[in-house]
């Protein structure tokens, strides 16, 4: 197995299900001695982010809880973070929106669980290997502008 040292930290933003699925199937996956579990390699969860109070200061499988979303450029300084993952596939549009739009202060790569609708829930298939990079269009809130380059050339 790949030492954590080459493991980026990593926030993970929601300490609902999803994360702690999320991190369980890290921290299983880095015990493993399967190449298939080899991408979890990469991650080194360091702090959550969650906006229940209730949760905050708690821990989930070793990793704290240390504040609420509003404070995420402040918590990637402080943990010295290198990458987020957004953990909450059920979050509504315009929270999702807030919450990518703190990331981005942060200039650190953001990936993300898709939607739940598009989740897919199977014995084979884990969440981890379902987390991406996110999109253009989720990133602007809107579709993007598709430019005619062939009429711009001609211009």
């Amino acid at each position: 197995m790949e030492s954590m040292s080459h493991a980026r930290r990593t926030m993970v933003i929601g300490a609902g299900v999803a994360g702690r699925m999320l991190l369980t199937e890290i921290l299983n996956a880095q015990q493993s001695p399967y190449e298939d579990d080899k991408y979890a390699a990469q991650f080194n969860p360091v702090c959550i982010i969650d906006n229940d109070p209730e949760k905050i200061g708690t821990e989930v499988m070793g990793v704290k809880v240390v504040g609420p979303s509003s404070d995420i450029p402040q918590y990637a300084r402080k943990y010295r973070v290198e990458q987020i993952i957004l953990a909450i596939p059920s979050l509504e549009e315009e929270r999702r929106k807030l919450i990518i739009d703190l990331c981005n202060e942060t200039k650190l790569p953001l990936k993300i669980i898709p939607f739940i609708g598009t989740l897919i829930l199977e014995d084979n298939v884990t969440l981890l290997g379902q987390v991406r990079d996110i999109k253009t269009e989720e990133l602007l809130g809107r579709d993007p502008v598709r430019f005619n380059n062939k009429n711009i050339r001609t211009f």
